[in-house]
């Protein structure tokens, strides 16, 4: 083992933990297969690098579940820990069984949906820099209504070229949110739209909901949403190799500027001295 890989390995866990952990998510599972190729470590030593106090300490995590090869640490092991409040005490650590090959706490229950008149007023942004006007942007989107973010998506679907967009919303039975086409060729959409708050991620279970959706009539399906997706949705999706595109809030705002929708461009008025006019002037008599 290179000297240096451990520490290597447990830095860049950590720093995905943190990631996890400003998105609101309160659990995160590791792949040292995933984690191995990325920093050219081998799976023994990074399996060994998160088992462990040190990772758990440095990370403020607290491991819940491992999953691997029985015979040995290695291989492509799956670890999922809880993403403690920084402060707190590590618990004991406690290596169990399998129970399921993701782990989630999302509770769609949870998910912040208020009236349009309770949303706090967002101001325009002085600034003209892209960062600014998109966070404008995002937090627009996260005043509407459900119904409402369901038809910009619709909107959104135009605008990037698929046809025959219908948002069928609560009153259709198929699981979706709506449904489109690719042009000119047999490829049937399934779409699902969640505006939900930037606290709230989405977890596996209303990915897999839309991934049965698709199975039972499209080709593909499309999930976006303001917020973002937990690290086990993204991870279930890559390794289910679902036919599920997933777009949180800061991919579908940047999409928006590039499309022009949503966003107006307001040309600059600048005056400046019209030499030709005085040049005019000093050649008359």
């Amino acid at each position: 083992m290179a000297v240096g890989d451990s520490d290597k390995v447990r830095a860049y866990a950590a720093k995905l933990v943190e990631d996890a952990r400003r998105k609101g998510e309160t659990r995160i599972t590791f792949r040292t297969g995933d984690i191995s190729s990325r920093l050219g470590t081998q799976n023994a030593t990074t399996s060994q690098a998160l088992d462990g106090d040190t990772f758990s300490r440095q990370a403020v995590v607290k491991q819940i579940e491992y999953s691997g090869p029985p015979s040995r640490r290695g291989g492509n092991a799956r670890f999922t820990f809880e993403i403690l409040p920084v402060g707190d005490a590590i618990a004991p650590q406690d290596t169990l069984q399998e129970n399921g090959l993701f782990t989630d706490t999302y509770v769609e229950e949870n998910v912040e949906e208020y009236p349009a008149s309770m949303n706090p007023t967002v101001e325009p942004s002085d600034s003209g820099d892209e960062d600014s006007l998109a966070n404008h942007i995002l937090e627009r989107l996260r005043q509407l209504s459900p119904d409402q973010f369901e038809v910009l998506v619709g909107e959104y679907m135009k605008a990037k070229g698929f046809s025959d967009v219908q948002v069928t919303g609560k009153s259709y039975d198929g699981g979706i949110d709506g449904y489109c086409a690719v042009p000119f060729i047999n490829v049937k959409v399934a779409f699902q739209a969640k505006r939900y708050a930037a606290g709230n991620s989405v977890g596996i279970d209303p990915v897999q909901r839309l991934q049965g959706s698709v199975s039972g009539g499209y080709d593909r399906g499309v999930f976006i949403t303001t917020s973002s997706f937990t690290s086990t949705a993204i991870g279930w999706v890559e390794e289910a190799q679902a036919q599920i595109t997933l777009i949180d809030g800061d991919e579908l705002v940047r999409q928006m500027i590039d499309l022009g929708l949503g966003v107006r461009t307001i040309p600059v008025v600048r005056h400046e001295v019209d030499e030709s006019f005085f040049a005019d002037l000093e050649n008359m008599r």
